[in-house]
């Protein structure tokens, strides 16, 4: 299963969803994420300090966290290919794939893994199923 970065959040920082993505990470042996994701997690790090959700001693404990966990391979990293973007950007052409372009990526190599994506991302489940990759909605 590839996890989408709106998963990830939830395991390192305690949220509505912790639990229960905790639950079906646990379960994985072990999950994908995209080379994206570390990036795309900092993102979101930054964004919980200046919505005050965060402080920044606890943002630099999630991000050492999320390092040790890379380096202690609980992830299975998918570096991104040319193909995967090519994919992307040609559902992206499509205005009505409802897609934005971090997503489009995810669902890209979800799609090409040919792995259930899992996602807390309502709006990137629908256009990932319309596009034939089987999502799990956390």
């Amino acid at each position: 299963m590839l996890l989408d970065t709106s998963v990830l959040f939830p395991l390192f920082f305690p949220e509505v969803r912790s639990s229960s993505v905790e639950r079906i990470v646990t379960r994985l042996a072990p999950p994908s994420i995209t080379a994206l994701a570390p990036l795309e997690l900092h993102d979101a790090i930054s964004r919980a300090i200046r919505d005050r959700r965060l402080d920044v001693t606890r943002a630099r404990a999630v991000r050492v966290a999320f390092a040790e966990s890379v380096a202690e391979g609980m992830w299975r990293v998918i570096a991104l290919s040319p193909g995967h973007l090519a994919r992307a950007a040609e559902w992206l052409a499509d205005p009505g794939s409802g897609l934005r372009t971090l997503d489009a990526i995810h669902v890209s190599v979800a799609h090409a893994l040919g792995e259930p994506l899992l996602t807390a991302d309502r709006a990137q489940a629908r256009a990932a199923k319309r596009l034939g990759v089987k999502v799990r909605l956390v």
